[in-house]
């Protein structure tokens, strides 16, 4: 599993290991006021279960409530890809900019699995496209889409008018790290938006030197076709 979607997923797995004892199926109950309503939130997230999440909200959950390392119900949502309950978190005010333990917001996460409608919700709630994670080299969520491959994530970034060539603190761009996992799509997507293809990182490699050192032919000869000097 990739390091960031597995950090994501034992992040999960911890979440559902705090649910302590037994309860009725989310999707058949309602709200228990004998179990604490952040684990109920967790578990209806998790059976995506719209009219609990809401009946919570209503009973007084705080909407940016802490589920758990810093986790909100939005960025668990996010995670989920559950855009219906995006919505609705969105709709009862939850802040786009809170981050986890590690520093990501929610459209950090969003760009690394979700699909490009949940990005763009969250684009059009206010939430920060250009913010970088201090706790990871400073990466922007177009340096996370572009690491794991969501050419959806990066196609609604690059239409909200992100800097396509955003270095972190390695001097990296998005096209070094979706050429140095071997994205092909994303790639392209990036060359077709016209970023800057001789960018050089702090090792003095370009993104073609990566595609190159990591043995993507496919990849190093579209980064050619666009003009890059070898």
């Amino acid at each position: 599993m990739r390091p960031i979607l597995a950090m994501f997923a034992a992040l999960a797995m911890s979440l559902t290991a705090c649910s302590g004892d037994q309860a009725p199926p989310p999707d058949q109950a309602g709200v228990d006021a004998a179990r604490p309503p952040e684990q109920q939130m967790r578990e209806a997230i998790t059976a995506a279960n719209t009219e609990l999440v809401q009946d919570l909200l209503d009973e007084g959950l705080a909407v940016d409530a802490d589920l758990g390392n810093g986790a909100t119900a939005l960025y668990l949502a996010v995670g989920a890809g559950d855009a219906g309950i995006v919505t609705l978190l969105l709709a009862a005010g939850a802040p786009t900019d809170a981050r986890t333990q590690s520093g990501e917001t929610p459209l950090h996460l969003a760009a690394v699995g979700a699909s490009r409608a949940v990005v763009e919700l969250l684009i059009a709630a206010g939430a920060e496209p250009n913010a970088p994670n201090p706790q990871f080299r400073n990466a922007v969520p177009l340096h996370y889409a572009a690491k794991e491959g969501n050419t959806e994530a990066i196609l609604a970034l690059l239409a909200a008018g992100v800097n396509a060539n955003q270095l972190e603190d390695t001097h990296s761009t998005a096209l070094m790290y979706a050429a140095y996992h071997g994205h092909l799509e994303s790639v392209n997507a990036l060359l077709k938006h016209g970023v800057d293809t001789e960018i050089r990182d702090d090792g003095r490699h370009t993104a073609l030197d990566w595609a190159v050192i990591q043995g993507h032919s496919n990849i190093a000869a579209a980064i050619e076709a666009a003009g890059a000097e070898g």
